[in-house]
């Protein structure tokens, strides 16, 4: 699988950008996804430097976007703290969901987000894979300084670097200038590929963003990447729009647009993602993501990766439970995928509070073996499997966690009952033979 930049097509670290983005840049996955990319680069005829360059820009916008605003702030003191992102897919003719990624986040002693780290399901192996790592680093001013993004590679089983980013601020903290380098994986060697800057208006939101690039390190620099960005009446976010610069035509050609919606409280509900139709003349709706809140915890008891990782520019005012994601089909939106959103509860101390006990049983309903993940990895567990009848069928112990399989036996509809650390727990397994 290539990323030639997980962090590209629009701002993600998790929801329907951790759903459609890693996949438009993977090039695998969401038909959807991948076709809107396919059409766009068509319609703009791109030759391979600005293929490069347009896909070295996604990434480095998803990276930056966590410092262009401070709508969801991470590095906060919180009772929840979200360390986990569940991506399933969603299967268009059946409605069943399976398990795609999964995405881990940490924290230093601040409460800001060090990593996130992504994994893959391999259904051929019922396990979850590495793939990708991003790390990031503060400077004295407590904003984020640089951003390393890895890949994993499977064969050495080491992660090797991709790109960075590192960022310039004002003397009131405000984001001037940041750079994009990519890695040289023959000499070793970090080379500048891209720098953007970014213009502010009166009320100090940041309203354009002008990124110059060049393929080569001996290249001369060109302009090559504009962001409008539009805002309500509210002063929350409405529209971010891209446009690439094509040389040969010397003019701005629209690529996409990402428009938010939000509830009577701020928070984001919903963000559509929409491209460019030269036959309309406007952008056109493409795909939408729809989050969900619990609405009886505010957004200050929440420790939160970033913004970029789950709202891209927009705002939350109270918990985010997760998100669905869906592909306009005509006139007819279609599910595509859902993420979930875990989190770990901390006690007055702000140490966490672990649940010894809860474990994830996936995918449910399965097709014939199932994954069974402690929330502690380092707890050990019981399993029983029964049948409608009550007969157990079969016991596993494990640590951590575990697959099991269950294609040999007929029944559509199993009962599972799971101790750890003493805490019970019980559920259904459908079974689809």
């Amino acid at each position: 699988m290539n990323r030639y930049s997980i962090k590209q097509l629009i701002v993600i670290g998790l929801s329907f950008f951790l759903m459609t983005v890693p996949v438009l840049v993977k090039g695998q996955g969401h038909s959807a996804s991948s076709g809107l990319l396919s059409e766009q680069l068509h319609l703009l005829q791109p030759d391979g430097k600005q293929i490069k360059m347009m896909k070295a820009f996604l990434a480095h916008n998803l990276a930056v976007s966590p410092v262009r605003q401070n709508a969801v702030k991470s590095g906060s003191t919180g009772k929840f703290r979200l360390d986990e992102v569940l991506q399933e897919a969603i299967d268009s003719v059946s409605g069943i969901a399976k398990p795609e990624y999964k995405v881990t986040y940490t924290y230093d002693s601040l409460g800001r987000m060090q990593s996130q780290t992504e994994r893959e399901w391999s259904g051929s192996s019922e396990q979850w894979l590495l793939i990708y790592k991003d790390e990031l680093y503060y400077g004295a001013h407590g904003k984020i300084s640089k951003y390393i993004d890895y890949n994993y590679d499977q064969g050495r089983e080491v992660w090797v670097p991709s790109y960075k980013s590192d960022y310039a601020y004002d003397t009131d903290g405000v984001l001037r200038m940041s750079g994009y380098y990519e890695f040289d994986q023959a000499d070793q060697t970090w080379w500048l590929g891209m720098n953007s800057l970014y213009y502010y208006n009166d009320q100090g939101q940041n309203v354009l963003g002008m990124t110059y690039v060049r393929n080569n390190p001996d290249d001369d620099w060109e302009v090559g990447i504009k962001q409008n960005l539009f805002y309500n009446e509210a002063g929350l976010p409405a529209r971010d729009q891209t446009y690439f610069w094509i040389p040969g035509l010397s003019e701005w050609s629209a690529f996409w647009e990402l428009a938010y919606q939000y509830d009577e409280y701020g928070n984001l509900t919903r963000r559509m993602i929409n491209s460019w139709s030269s036959s309309e003349g406007s952008f056109m709706p493409r795909l939408k993501e729809e989050f969900t809140y619990d609405y009886t915890c505010e957004i200050a008891s929440v420790i939160l990766p970033g913004p970029s990782w789950l709202s891209g520019s927009a705002s939350m005012a109270h918990k985010p439970t997760g998100s669905s994601g869906y592909e306009l089909n005509g006139t007819n939106w279609v599910p595509e995928s859902r993420n979930t959103y875990i989190y770990s509860e901390m006690s007055s101390t702000g140490s966490l509070t672990l649940k010894p006990g809860r474990a994830k049983v996936f995918p449910n309903p399965a097709p014939g073996i199932i994954g069974v993940e402690l929330e502690n990895a380092g707890n050990t567990a019981t399993i029983d499997i029964f049948d409608v009848a009550g007969r157990k069928i079969l016991s596993a112990k494990f640590t951590g966690s575990t697959s099991i399989d269950l294609t040999d036996h007929p029944e559509n509809v199993l009962f599972y009952v799971l101790i750890s650390e003493g805490i019970k727990q019980s559920g259904k397994i459908f079974i689809n033979h």
